[in-house]
């Protein structure tokens, strides 16, 4: 059995906001929403070969009621390889919080993490070494 690509569905309290911190702020582009206009339940968002799905609280709540309750963002990370982090950077650290600034790790990234509007942490990485 082969695994093809792992596509994460945030769960959001506004998916209007969040539609327009990925595609204004990050540069994303919506691919498809449900339903096509607004208010949205759904949204499909790429940037090159990266896919993040967003769906409202209410809409998974009503699919999964045990959802309803939980708070947003957490403990997930999502670290997205990038091949230009100090221009992804330069052109995001005053349009939102930063949670990390630009830095160089020990295992050889160059990286940067900032928050979504529901507390999502986002890891941004370009690898500074040849392995």
């Amino acid at each position: 059995m082969k695994f093809h690509k792992l596509t994460p569905n945030l769960l959001v309290g506004d998916i209007t906001a969040s539609i327009d911190f990925y595609c204004n702020v990050l540069g994303f582009q919506q691919m498809m929403t449900v339903p096509e206009t607004p208010p949205f339940d759904w949204a499909m968002l790429q940037h090159g070969e990266v896919m993040v799905m967003l769906q409202s609280r209410q809409s998974l709540g009503d699919e999964l009621p045990e959802l309803q309750a939980l708070p947003g963002g957490g403990a997930l990370l999502l670290y997205i390889n990038v091949d230009d982090v100090d221009g992804l950077y330069a052109a995001v650290k005053d349009k939102m919080p930063v949670r990390k600034g630009l830095e160089e790790t020990f295992y050889g990234m160059r990286e940067f993490s900032v928050t979504d509007p529901d507390g999502f942490l986002l890891t941004f990485a370009q690898e500074t070494r040849q392995t």
